[in-house]
């Protein structure tokens, strides 16, 4: 179970005592996430520091602080934005309701067409445009990780249609985006922290949440949740974000550094992903996981419509631009 969130402020007193060296050899980058040790997330967080080390020859190291250490993601985004804590992970819509609403273009209910689609959006000209909108919360868009999609679990109730789900409660992220989409299934939305959900399955506060297959297995739902229907309404990306205060302090040549070793990290965590998702399926399914493949997503596509025109009304060009690239 993860340790109790510290708010930002707690978190920025605390970590205020380990301060970055002046010296470029003895910078240490403070490297919060809320997943565990042993996470994909996790993974690739270290697999970006054993890169970043080997570039700059060791000059800069990170520090993780995995399971949700330093606070909830609310805290740790203000923390960062503070400089307090130098890099974090979020989901799209985490940025939105800071204000980069564009970020939201990319959590739109089935918005990619394939991966590759999706990777010429995130690894392109639209990627970086999005990226680009973070610079005035404070926050510099290391880059993207391309996840695989969500898709809805529950405890005890078997899902095999949109009408199955109606007035379950759900755990949902807690931005707008991912309530409405959840809502738009008939379901109760009930955004809470990451942290609780496990708990919050186990005392049956909620029926349900959403999480990719390996985020299922990772964090060992198949414990408490016996039911999953590969519904994919979500392929949002993972976001890298680095303090803008740190990102301005670093060397052109530290920057080059980082962008080297996020480019290893995000090729290692989708790599990660790929290659274990017919195992973890064939494991949860030996542990006594139901798991219903969706032959038809047209009436999960219909039910969520009108979110892409609602939440895409903000940047109508931005949706026809990730629409309109190629693989």
């Amino acid at each position: 179970m993860a340790n109790r969130p510290m708010t930002a402020i707690a978190a920025f007193v605390a970590l205020a005592a380990v301060p970055l060296a002046a010296d470029a050899q003895e910078t240490t980058l403070r490297y919060a996430i809320q997943n565990p040790k042993g996470h994909v997330t996790a993974q690739a967080a270290e697999e970006f520091a054993r890169v970043l080390s080997e570039q700059t020859g060791g000059a800069i190291a990170v520090q993780l602080y995995p399971g949700g250490q330093l606070g909830n993601v609310q805290d740790v985004v203000q923390s960062v934005q503070l400089g307090a804590i130098d890099m974090t992970i979020v989901r799209p819509g985490q940025v939105a309701d800071l204000g980069a609403v564009e970020f939201n273009a990319l959590s739109l209910p089935y918005i990619f067409s394939s991966d590759g689609q999706q990777d010429a959006v995130l690894f392109g000209e639209v990627g970086d445009r999005i990226l680009a909108t973070l610079e005035p919360l404070d926050l510099h868009g290391v880059g993207f990780y391309r996840d695989l999609p969500r898709h809805f679990f529950f405890t005890n109730t078997p899902v095999a249609t949109i009408a199955d789900m109606k007035g379950l409660r759900i755990r949902s992220l807690t931005s707008e985006l991912a309530v409405a989409t959840i809502a738009a299934f008939g379901a109760a939305p009930t955004p809470m922290a990451f942290s609780e959900l496990y708990g919050a399955l186990q005392s049956g506060i909620v029926d349900g949440a959403d999480q990719p297959l390996t985020g299922f297995a990772a964090q060992r739902y198949q414990e408490v949740a016996k039911h999953i229907i590969l519904d994919g309404h979500d392929a949002s990306p993972i976001i890298v974000l680095m303090s803008a205060r740190t990102w301005n302090d670093l060397t052109p040549e530290q920057q080059a550094a980082v962008d080297t070793a996020h480019r290893a990290a995000a090729e290692f965590f989708v790599k990660i992903n790929d290659d274990s998702v017919t195992a973890v399926r064939a494991e949860l399914e030996a542990a006594g996981v139901s798991i219903v493949d969706v032959e038809d997503v047209t009436p999960w596509q219909e039910a969520t419509a009108d979110l892409i025109a609602e939440y895409g009304a903000a940047f109508p060009d931005l949706v026809d631009a990730i629409r309109a690239t190629a693989p």
